[in-house]
């Protein structure tokens, strides 16, 4: 299934590493976070998305290049106040478009956007 996808639209958990209260799981989400170079200062950890860790998979793994993905994600993507910007998440990522959902009700409990990725590059290892 690697690189094989044109698209990709999804809603990724949206809670915090914090929030994971398995250790064996947390363990492979911290694998997962420091292998696509999304995991935060060490004091910012508990506050990593685990969407960001979706966002990265998604596109490294299931999209082919050129590929696009959109995801409905957490309003917090958009002022990342716990984190650096969003196109750190994944190298070569180019954010192509956000959908502000705040004004959308009801919607969820949770203010929301959308955010659309265009431009890829496979990253290298």
């Amino acid at each position: 299934m690697r690189s094989t996808f044109d698209f990709v639209v999804g809603n990724p958990p949206w809670l915090t590493y914090a929030g994971i209260t398995n250790g064996n799981y947390q363990s492979a989400l911290r694998k997962m976070a420091d292998d696509y170079d999304v995991t935060p200062t060490i004091k910012n950890m508990p506050h990593l998305e685990i969407a960001a860790i979706f966002f990265a998979h998604s596109i490294n793994y299931f999209l082919k290049p050129q590929g696009r993905l959109g995801f409905v994600l957490p309003r917090s993507f958009m002022t990342l106040t716990a984190w650096r910007p969003l196109g750190r998440y994944v190298k070569g990522v180019q954010v192509t478009g956000i959908w502000d959902l705040d004004g959308v009700n009801p919607l969820f409990r949770v203010p929301c956007c959308v955010s659309f990725r265009g431009t890829w590059r496979p990253k290298s290892n």
